[in-house]
């Protein structure tokens, strides 16, 4: 089954709030587009502009139950946009301003709300600039910044895009530039990381989920010539399937850029290429 999303072009991410409803994030047209479970638009908002409630390039996209919001990285403006559910602006945010996001990609709150993770790829030239940013964030939506996680000591994460967290506050990282899934534990030494899965069986990995019973869900973004996947492995890093392979017709991804699953267990498909919303 699939949404499609002609008229709405690229679809670079997706998010699934505990009502069952989607929420899009649209590059080309720079909107948010609220999708009922049964497929209908309800509501868009956004569109490219200079005003804070507008969200530029919209990038990542992720939903905050706790406080009914919804988050959008902009990386026109290197700051996070927060929305209620039905569109209303409320604030924007960023890192602090003598330590700037630099190319900020995703973001993922934790179940409780009270931390959020931001992906940043960071920039060639600067060193240590692909990091992910942890910030504490209350029942106000007000976020503290708390500090930068690079990777396990002596390897760094690069370009880290795509961004998960479990109900005991492990994060899981798609580490995109290194073909790899790790999680870390804000709390934990970042000498406690893990490896989940790597290789060859990734690649490009642009957006990590969990489903309801564990399970690790993997978009593969591909490369110009290879149009990326879906694979779905055991909390340990076991492949289970590959869901789709690559390719341009109704049945097949290119370049899947995001990944969902909603509270009943479906998965949802950002397929960039495709201009479409997969349920599978």
């Amino acid at each position: 089954q699939l949404f499609n999303d002609d008229v709405y072009s690229y679809v670079d991410d997706i998010t699934i709030d505990k009502n069952r409803y989607i929420y899009k994030a649209t590059f080309k047209d720079n909107s948010i587009i609220m999708i009922s479970p049964e497929g209908d638009i309800i509501t868009e908002w956004g569109f490219y502009g200079n005003n804070t409630e507008y969200v530029g390039n919209a990038a990542g996209l992720a939903v905050n139950n706790n406080t009914a919001t919804i988050s959008l990285i902009s990386d026109t403006y290197n700051k996070v946009l927060d929305y209620s559910v039905n569109g209303k602006f409320v604030q924007d945010w960023c890192a602090p301003r003598e330590n700037p996001f630099i190319t900020p990609a995703n973001i993922a709150y934790s179940p409780d709300g009270r931390m959020v993770y931001i992906s940043d790829k960071g920039n060639d030239e600067i060193p240590d600039s692909d990091c992910i940013w942890i910030f504490s964030n209350n029942n106000s939506n007000e976020k503290e910044f708390v500090r930068k996680f690079h990777g396990p000591p002596g390897d760094s994460v690069v370009d880290p895009q795509g961004l998960a967290v479990d109900s005991d506050g492990w994060v899981y990282v798609a580490d995109t530039g290194k073909n790899r899934i790790l999680k870390f534990h804000p709390h934990y030494g970042d000498d406690e990381v893990e490896v989940i899965v790597s290789g060859t069986i990734l690649n490009a990995p642009s957006d990590v989920v969990l489903g309801n019973d564990g399970s690790i869900y993997v978009a593969h973004e591909g490369t110009d010539t290879e149009n990326g996947c879906i694979r779905k492995f055991t909390p340990r890093g076991e492949l289970l399937t590959t869901l789709y392979s690559g390719g341009e017709g109704i049945s097949e991804f290119v370049h899947p850029k995001g990944v969902a699953v909603s509270p009943g267990g479906l998965v949802y498909v950002a397929d960039w290429g495709n201009k479409v919303v997969r349920i599978l």
